[in-house]
């Protein structure tokens, strides 16, 4: 949920392109949306090239050899700034709004997202919106 904030469509192909402005779409659209909160691989890494597997129970992120162990940190590290637990059923709007407010409270909400390479283009979107 952190990620679709700013996402701009830059990344890795057009499939997880399209699938990412899908889930935005539905996200903006559906005031009943419930999201299934998890600390893994999820809808969102569906399309992505680095997923080990189509099937949900086996998908794993083979980017490289830490990339599985990093993707659960930073997802936990979101959990833990916005109060969430692993297993949590939340209206998506809900948790959409929740995470734009805070955001735009704390700057500092950028260092959970660790080394991803869209931070500048996150805080540099966020900046402009105070």
């Amino acid at each position: 949920m952190l990620c679709i904030q700013s996402f701009k469509g830059f990344g890795y192909n057009e499939h997880f392109i399209d699938n990412m402005h899908k889930i935005i779409s539905a996200i903006k659209k559906s005031k009943d949306l419930v999201l299934h909160i998890v600390a893994e691989c999820d809808d969102i890494c569906s399309y992505c090239p680095h997923i080990t597997s189509e099937k949900f129970a086996n998908r794993k992120c083979a980017k490289d050899k830490n990339s599985e162990i990093e993707l659960r940190e930073l997802d936990l590290n979101v959990l833990d700034k916005f109060n969430l637990d692993i297993g949590t059923l939340i209206n998506a709007r809900e948790v959409y709004k929740l995470i734009r407010e805070e955001i735009n409270k704390d700057t500092n909400t950028f260092k959970i997202c660790g080394s991803c390479r869209w931070i500048e283009i996150c805080i540099n979107d966020h900046s402009k919106s105070d």
